[in-house]
């Protein structure tokens, strides 16, 4: 896929941070995205 306009980029995460994930295609839906991509599961102070 080749963006041609990167402010149209956001980050979605699932409203049960810490808690639950959810499905990358909800989170697509639900933002009325057209695509998304999965960053997986990590920890910033591992």
């Amino acid at each position: 896929m080749l963006i041609k306009n990167p402010t149209q980029v956001k980050i979605a995460v699932t409203n049960e941070l810490g808690s639950a994930g959810e499905r990358l295609s909800e989170l697509v839906a639900a933002n009325g995205a057209i695509a998304g991509i999965n960053g997986g599961k990590w920890q910033c102070n591992p």
